[in-house]
């Protein structure tokens, strides 16, 4: 009788459409804003998760990367709202390892529905690519 290969499956669906940004490589001394996703009005949770991609992020020594995520009542709004989820001023030249998981925030009741994920950086020569995506928590 042949054995059947067997593996633990994910504790997280994740599918193309949904990702914020997928293997996104950083920006150069400025931002990039994720298409608006609908993420209110579940009847659960929904976290938002940020991991650094395939290859890892480097940071010149004083350089800032921020994630921030931002919400309004419309797809059509201003998203001046926003919550930091991650930011790291790099001392010395810094790398953060391909895999390694920067932020995981649910989001509160009472913002939203509608969000968007922003990442900044101040840093002209940094490498590396980072990806984000909605995590559905069952209550």
């Amino acid at each position: 009788m042949s054995s059947i290969a067997t593996s633990t499956i994910s504790q997280e669906n994740k599918s193309a459409p949904d990702y914020l940004f997928y293997e996104k490589t950083m920006p150069d001394v400025t931002n990039a804003d994720s298409p608006i996703k609908l993420l209110g009005g579940t009847q659960g949770a929904i976290e938002v998760v940020i991991e650094v991609g395939a290859t890892g992020v480097t940071l010149a020594n004083g350089k800032v990367l921020t994630f921030t995520l931002k919400y309004d009542t419309s797809a059509a709004g201003s998203f001046t709202n926003g919550i930091v989820l991650y930011t790291k001023t790099a001392s010395g030249d810094s790398t953060i390892a391909a895999g390694t998981e920067l932020a995981r925030f649910a989001i509160p009741r009472g913002i939203g529905p509608y969000f968007k994920l922003n990442v900044a950086t101040d840093d002209t020569n940094e490498t590396g690519t980072f990806i984000a995506y909605p995590a559905y928590v069952a209550r």
